[in-house]
């Protein structure tokens, strides 16, 4: 994939496609992590959304297991 990189207010932006909005939605913090040959974006923390489904979608399974005598 490629991409943009531009400056912008003296400030150098990558600018992302519209695909990866939903992971790297606008005023997410990201680490932006060297390889060899380039660089890794990796986003930091979860979004409360993100934090809830997983919760919820973990106590789901727990209590499945449980009420399967697991």
């Amino acid at each position: 994939m490629k991409v943009s990189l531009k400056t912008v207010s003296g400030e150098r932006v990558l600018f992302l496609p519209e695909g990866l909005g939903e992971v790297y939605e606008p005023g997410r913090v990201v680490e932006l992590i060297p390889v060899i040959g380039g660089v890794k974006v990796r986003p930091v923390g979860l979004t409360f959304t993100e934090a809830a489904t997983r919760l919820f979608t973990e106590k789901s399974g727990l209590l499945q297991r449980l009420g399967d005598g697991e």
